[in-house]
């Protein structure tokens, strides 16, 4: 019978003990919350992708038909030069792409916090790089919306702060073995470590089970 607050197993008359986080990440593979964010992730990256190659792609042939061009090809290339990069980067790849990537990171720190499977200090620092990087949109939303309110550090502080958690984020992932812990519970030294990246993919049942 499936239980509410801990993953089903066989072995549950044995206690919480009986059951390894990885054995317990195996039936959480499918999990919704991080199968959200991860399509989240995927989303922004290829928004931001989209960004990108508007360099790659169209600036080139804007930029070669202005210096080829008479006074009224220049003012019609201009306002084409303005309208792809309104809607290329600063839509798509600053707006869009930024947005979805601070979502993503939310629900990552949430799952740590939340299961405690990777360090709390990670989760908190994902949190709080979110909102600055969150706050960067200013600068973005003012070229749409003149006399949006702008705070100036937001960027810099914003973008190198994510950037530095997400490489935390793998670093630990990659080279941090941990046990699962639920929330509330002390982890039990009995069961077998996982590595850091299958705990977190298992951790985050225990979020989508909490709004049951």
């Amino acid at each position: 019978m499936r239980r509410r607050g801990r993953p089903w197993s066989r072995n549950n008359d044995r206690g919480p003990s009986a059951t390894s986080p990885s054995r317990w990440q195996l039936r959480r593979t499918g999990d919704p919350v991080l199968k959200v964010a991860t399509s989240i992730g995927a989303a922004s990256v290829l928004l931001s992708l989209i960004g990108f190659l508007r360099w790659v792609f169209v600036v080139p042939a804007l930029a070669e038909s202005y210096v080829a061009g008479d006074a009224t090809a220049r003012a019609a290339v201009s306002a084409a030069w303005m309208a792809q990069h309104q809607f290329g980067g600063a839509l798509l790849g600053e707006h869009l792409g930024q947005v979805l990537a601070v979502a993503w990171s939310v629900v990552v720190s949430v799952i740590i916090l939340r299961t405690r499977v990777l360090p709390r200090w990670l989760g908190a620092l994902g949190l709080a790089a979110g909102v600055l990087y969150l706050l960067s949109q200013g600068e973005v939303l003012a070229t749409a919306v003149p006399g949006f309110p702008i705070w100036e550090p937001a960027g810099i502080l914003g973008s190198s702060g994510w950037g530095l958690w997400v490489a935390a984020l793998g670093v630990t992932l990659l080279v941090r073995p941990v046990a699962y812990r639920r929330p509330g519970r002390a982890a039990e030294s009995a069961q077998a470590p996982a590595t850091a990246a299958s705990a977190l993919s298992g951790a985050a049942g225990t979020v989508s089970r909490d709004r049951e």
